[in-house]
């Protein structure tokens, strides 16, 4: 109960919506995909060219490199996708 109490006490200080752990590593996927190039192919699925090509969809959620799938964070090409 004290260790459910000191984390409740912790997450009202947050300021944003994710944890801090998780909004770094959303910046960190953005910021490696910055420099990859993004092709529309419908209104929710993309391709993303890193040094190989995936396709990411993102009504469902899905990525090509499974990491998505896997982890249930977007992984990079999502990030890129966004």
């Amino acid at each position: 109960m004290v260790l459910n109490s000191q984390r409740r006490i912790e997450a009202e200080k947050w300021t944003t919506i994710l944890c801090p752990e998780m909004e770094t590593r959303l910046w960190e996927n953005a910021e490696a995909g910055r420099t990859w190039v993004v092709h529309r192919s419908s209104f929710t699925v993309f391709e993303v060219f890193a040094d190989y090509s995936v396709m990411v969809d993102l009504e469902q959620r899905t990525c090509s490199c499974r990491l998505w799938q896997i982890d249930g964070f977007p992984c990079t090409h999502a990030v890129a996708a966004f």
